[in-house]
């Protein structure tokens, strides 16, 4: 993930497969910011194979603090929900478009 000085890189997730860290971005990635901005966090998440990457854009301590408690609680869930169901599968074949 490229530095920037207003961003932190706070998440890199080694999942079993990248199959499982497709899924997982596909899950997340619609939930992650606030639909009318907010003024919290703006939340980028990427997959390198079987690794996601988390990084987080925030005005403050608090918004950061709120953005990356959200992505956590909804992280358990999706990884719960993939282990209940199995997660293996083929690997991705088409990556998920940028994040807009």
């Amino acid at each position: 993930m490229a530095a920037d000085t207003e961003g932190l890189e706070l998440l890199r997730l080694p999942l079993p497969s990248p199959h499982v860290a497709h899924v997982a971005l596909g899950s997340l990635r619609p939930d992650l910011n606030p639909p009318h901005g907010g003024g919290g966090a703006r939340a980028e998440l990427e997959r390198e194979g079987a690794e996601l990457h988390a990084r987080w854009v925030a005005p403050g301590a608090r918004g950061l603090r709120g953005g990356v408690t959200t992505f956590l609680e909804l992280l358990g869930l999706v990884l719960e929900t993939i282990e209940r169901f199995g997660g293996e599968g083929p690997d991705p074949a088409p990556p998920l478009p940028p994040q807009s």
